[in-house]
């Protein structure tokens, strides 16, 4: 049925979620003086980071900022648990794999290389490279354009409402990551995956 399976990054192939709101805090912290939880900053999590800063008045140059506080918290970023065996598992069936993402372009390379799996994914669009950003549609019609894939043979796995709208936007199937996803998402989506390797009963 699938030709293609897009994925997400953050929340998705990799935990990340400490890093991110441990760095926003930080930022936070040093522009506005106000020190707040870490809790309160989980609206950061998935968007366009740099609109983000804009919408919100930080300094120009502040998402360069942000990137060196989360690199504070590197340590306690992790693949999760079953992704690195599913992806060569997938990959073995031939099926095509790729990563739109709303991190940027060194972010994406630094993390995927760091953990080996950029070599399973054949295409990849990041934030920086495109006009609109998830959940705008553009990035998965980049990477169906990319694959010679149509958008309706496509499966997007992502666990935010950002990628489930984009999904939806381009047209093609979303499955939410729930090992990632906040529990009140899991009861808005037609297809939740518990364990990554569940991606391999969808291929069959």
């Amino acid at each position: 049925m699938y030709q293609m399976i897009g994925f997400d990054l953050d929340g998705t192939l990799l935990d990340t979620k400490y890093s991110i709101l441990s760095g926003f805090r930080d930022l936070y912290a040093e522009t506005w003086k106000e020190t707040k939880p870490l809790g309160e900053f989980e609206y950061c999590l998935g968007g366009d980071s740099i609109a983000l800063l804009h919408s919100m008045g930080f300094p120009e140059g502040s998402i360069h900022v942000w990137l060196k506080n989360i690199e504070r918290y590197a340590h306690t970023i992790h693949p999760f648990d079953g992704i690195p065996d599913t992806l060569s598992a997938l990959k073995q069936t031939g099926i095509t794999l790729g990563v739109a993402t709303n991190k940027l372009r060194i972010e994406y390379e630094e993390t995927m290389e760091r953990f080996e799996l950029k070599h399973f994914m054949r295409h990849s669009i990041c934030l920086d490279e495109v006009s609109r950003a998830k959940p705008d549609p553009e990035p998965l019609y980049y990477l169906a354009e990319q694959s010679r894939t149509p958008i309706t043979h496509m499966l997007f796995v992502g666990d935010t409402l950002y990628d489930k709208d984009c999904a939806e936007a381009a047209g093609c199937s979303f499955a939410l990551a729930g090992w990632g996803a906040s529990e009140s998402l899991k009861k808005d989506c037609s297809l939740v995956l518990n364990h990554p390797e569940e991606l391999l009963t969808l291929i069959d």
